[in-house]
Formats: structure tokens, C-alpha cells, sequence
């Protein structure tokens, strides 16, 4: 009996074991792409990658839908493949740009620009928390450093990002009078144009650390660099949950930016 013979049957040989655990592999990234939907977050990378894996598996384990995608036609196969790969190479290429961004070695400033992240009612995501903890630590360590915190309100908020980013920065001792609003941004573009006029108007220089998750940096400077903003990255860590999704949708605003700009 062949590897070919039915979807109810068992794999043989080591094409079929090889193309189980594929679609096993398949299946359990998706379920990790997947995660943070229990905790009602959804996102692009999430809508995107996991249909895509799933069908993937699918093809993978089912033989008849393996047939129809891979064997039914040599042209179509050789269609499918060529796509998977470039895909493949433009998703790896682009998760090795975006590792890069967030693994450059931080300058010491005078400036932190704290990059918003969603806020649920008036309290940060874990997400945001993790930026705001980094953001304070550092400006603990160096009484003398400005904090610009940024990003406007968006739907389900009560109040701004960059109002929980200040409030939340105060709670953890940080003097207000150090810490300017940038409450009018709703993308990575707007914070780096808004928080370029912070510093040119309060004659903070034009250098400055950007804190946020590693996954961000790369995209947070390339907008830095269009507003006249020498930057360095000071990274938080992202649950590990959380990770795959966000780091894949980051490669989707990634193409966005070098695409459309934005």
C-alpha cells in the first residue's frame, strides 16, 4: 500500500512519516500563532499565518487533499512550491531585519520615546507594562533623561497610551515634571513625527532611545531616521505566548512600511 492511498489510511515509508510530521509541525505552530485569541486579542499576523499553516497541515496529512494540490497537476505543484518558498524566504528574510532592529546595542540619551501599545479601559496590556517597566528602570538609573510617552486613544480605551504610559511611569516614581505627552499618534510613523516636535520644541537634541518590544525596533527607526531622529533601541521582552503572532504581524506592517511608507 502507497503513501498515496486515502485520507482515512496510514502514512508509509519515509514520505509519508515525513509529511506527518510536517503537518504536525504545521498544525502546532498554528496552535501557537493562535494563543493569544484565548485572551481576546486578535491581530494581522494571527488572521494571516494561521489559515495559512492549517491549510498547509491539511494538504500535508489528508493524502486525497495532497493529491489535488500537489499531484493532480505538475504545473499547479510546481506553482504551489515556488510560492511557499518565496514566501518562506521573504517571512525569514524579513524576521532576520526585524532581530537585527531589536539586538542593536543601546547609546545612552537624554531622551526615552516610549512607544504606546494597547490599553484595556484605563489599565496597560501586558504588552504596554513591559515597556513601561523597561522605560522606568532606565530613567531610574539616569536621573537627568526626559521621557517622551506616546500614542493616542484608540477604540475600547478610556484614556490615551500615552496617558497610561505617564500614569503608570508616576506610579513607579518617575516625577512627572520629566515626562511629555504625545497623545495624537495612532501609528509608528505619527509617534516618531509628534515626538520629533516634543524634542524640537523643548530643545531636547535630535538623539534619543526608543523603548519598546524587540520585534518593533526595526520599523520604530526606520520612521525615527525619516523625521531626523539618530535612535537606539532599549527593548522589552514579549510573553512568550504572545510571540509568534506579533513578530509575524510586525513582518506584515514591515512590507507595509517599505511598501506604502507608513
Amino acid at each position: 500500500m502507497n503513501g498515496n492511498s486515502g485520507p482515512g489510511q496510514k502514512h508509509n515509508g519515509k514520505m509519508g512519516k515525513t509529511r506527518l510530521f510536517l503537518g504536525l509541525a504545521c498544525l502546532a505552530l498554528a496552535g501557537w500563532i493562535s494563543l493569544p485569541v484565548f485572551v481576546g486579542d486578535i491581530n494581522a499576523g494571527i488572521l494571516l499565518f494561521t489559515p495559512c499553516l492549517l491549510i498547509l497541515a491539511l494538504a500535508l496529512y489528508f493524502d486525497r487533499l495532497n493529491v489535488l494540490v500537489f499531484h493532480r497537476s505538475r504545473k499547479v505543484a510546481r506553482i504551489m512550491i515556488t510560492l511557499m518558498s518565496v514566501a518562506l524566504v521573504l517571512v525569514t528574510g524579513s524576521l532576520a531585519v526585524l532581530a537585527y532592529g531589536g539586538f542593536r546595542q543601546t547609546r545612552e540619551s537624554s531622551v526615552l520615546i516610549v512607544l504606546g501599545c494597547q490599553v484595556r479601559g484605563s489599565e496597560p496590556s501586558l504588552m504596554l507594562a513591559k515597556r513601561i517597566r523597561v522605560a522606568a528602570d532606565y530613567a531610574k538609573e539616569h536621573p537627568d533623561v526626559r521621557i517622551i510617552a506616546t500614542g493616542g486613544k484608540g477604540a475600547r480605551e478610556d484614556i490615551s497610551e500615552a496617558q497610561c504610559i505617564r500614569d503608570e511611569l508616576i506610579r513607579q516614581g518617575i516625577d512627572p515634571a520629566r515626562i511629555y505627552l504625545e497623545d495624537r499618534s495612532v501609528n509608528t510613523l505619527q509617534n516618531m513625527q509628534y515626538s520629533a516636535e516634543i524634542m524640537k520644541s523643548e530643545n531636547l537634541g535630535t538623539d534619543a532611545i526608543i523603548v519598546t518590544s524587540r520585534y518593533h525596533q526595526y520599523r520604530a527607526a526606520l520612521h525615527a531616521r525619516k523625521v531626523g531622529l539618530a535612535t537606539s533601541p532599549l527593548s522589552s521582552s514579549t510573553a512568550l505566548y504572545l510571540a509568534p503572532s506579533y513578530w509575524l504581524r510586525e513582518v506584515l506592517a514591515l512590507w507595509r512600511a517599505w511598501l506604502l511608507g507608513y
